[in-house]
């Protein structure tokens, strides 16, 4: 998980970035969070169509 946060960091352009200005800090931490939101979103859609794949399935 922490690889695949790192790559889409890495495609972002912002990791590894260290920001130098108090506005810089606010949009790194403003583009990682959305980041990781998104990923984590994805990943719960992944699950919820398995679980509901797999409950129709095992029903039958």
């Amino acid at each position: 998980m922490a690889d695949i946060i790192k790559m889409l960091l890495e495609d972002l352009g912002v990791y590894g970035a260290v920001p130098s200005t108090f506005p810089e800090l606010i949009t790194w931490i403003a583009t990682v969070t959305v980041a990781a939101s998104l990923l984590a979103g994805v990943l719960k859609t992944c699950f919820i169509i398995c679980r509901e794949i797999g409950g129709r399935w095992w029903r039958r």
